[in-house]
């Protein structure tokens, strides 16, 4: 957790530690983002304790191995043992200061590993909806010490006619047609069974 693993092996005195993990490197550039999570498409393992094979000082492989994870928040938290599929970021842990700093760049590491059917990333907003921010499809091969810059993350909230009703209100039901300006006044059309 938190860590980019570094590991050495000498018969000497003397250490030349290799990096055993890759770095995501990524700025976010939105507001009221708690979480950043970034996934193969095909379930590869990500996270979690490793295993780390050395060929004399250089690294011959890293592989996840099962780890028990906790997912979930309060009353809904489960203990799992299995090989991370993901890693998730979150910005801090306190309700004051929760968010990503919108504008600053951000790390993550991950284990080697080569993604078959590409990778998502998705933001958490407000600690509760999921948007995913980024897609591929392509194959793509991270190796240990290698920084992959996923650039400028960022989303488009959802845009509403500022006069458009969502949802329901006393039973009335709402169109998808927008309110028009008739005068000075926002109308909708074709609302029937209003009684004054």
């Amino acid at each position: 957790s938190n860590a980019a693993l570094a590991v050495a092996y000498s018969e000497t005195d003397a250490f030349r530690f290799r990096n055993a993990t890759a770095l995501l490197k990524f700025t976010v550039n939105a507001d009221n983002v708690t979480h950043v999570i970034f996934h193969g498409n095909n379930g590869e393992a990500l996270t979690g304790n490793v295993k780390v094979s050395l060929s004399g000082s250089s690294i011959k492989s890293v592989e996840c191995l099962d780890t028990e994870f906790t997912t979930g928040e309060g009353e809904d938290q489960t203990v799992e043992t299995k090989k991370g599929t993901w890693v998730e970021c979150y910005a801090y842990h306190d309700d004051e200061n929760k968010y990503f700093v919108k504008g600053e760049t951000y790390y993550m590491a991950v284990a080697p590993v080569e993604l078959t059917q590409g990778a998502t990333v998705k933001f958490r907003i407000n600690d509760g909806e999921e948007i995913e921010v980024r897609k591929t499809s392509n194959s793509n091969v991270i190796s240990a010490n290698q920084i992959i810059n996923l650039g400028e993350l960022k989303y488009d909230a959802p845009e509403r006619d500022p006069w458009t009703v969502a949802g329901t209100f006393n039973d009335w039901k709402m169109y998808d047609d927008p309110m028009t300006l008739e005068g000075d006044i926002y109308v909708y059309r074709g609302i029937s069974g209003l009684n004054f």
